[in-house]
């Protein structure tokens, strides 16, 4: 709907898909960034209506820029974070740290005598234990294999 200078024009198309740093999700805020562009410009040049120019198209195109650096400044000025294109991995390594440094302490791996838990009175062996019904826990876990399998198989056919 709008023709771009031969930059924007490798902006459209060529860095919309590229990945410089070589890893997966890389892009992924280029491609935002174009997409919220594509939209804008699309509704810009709807909103002319009755006045669908050539020339009008071009004067929407060459205020794609300013609008967007205009928001982003705005942002910025209001104390709005900005987002970076760079996702970093969620790390759960300080909670483990933590949780195992506390149970070394304690030493919870260890059997210790007037320690309890709770008023439950438990054996050494739980799968030795009265209560603990084998057949009924080798059929649930046979049952949760089976489920497992299924839903792998499922996710490779993808």
């Amino acid at each position: 709907m709008c023709e771009a200078t031969p930059k924007e024009g490798l902006k459209l198309v060529h860095e919309r898909f590229s990945n410089r740093r070589g890893k997966s999700g890389g892009n992924i805020a280029r491609d935002r960034r174009m997409e919220y562009r594509i939209g804008t410009a699309k509704t810009l040049i709807g909103n002319l209506g009755s006045n669908f120019t050539q020339n009008n198209v071009h004067h929407v195109n060459s205020t794609l820029d300013i609008k967007e650096e205009l928001f982003l400044t705005s942002r910025e000025s209001h104390g709005i974070r900005i987002r970076g294109g760079r996702h970093n991995p969620r790390s759960d390594k300080e909670d483990y740290d933590k949780l195992f440094k506390i149970l070394t302490d304690t030493k919870a791996d260890c059997k210790i005598s007037g320690r309890t838990f709770g008023d439950l009175i438990f054996p050494s062996d739980l799968m030795d234990h009265e209560r603990f019904n084998r057949a009924q826990f080798f059929r649930w876990i046979t049952s949760k294999n089976k489920e497992a399998k299924s839903v792998l198989a499922a996710k490779r056919k993808k």
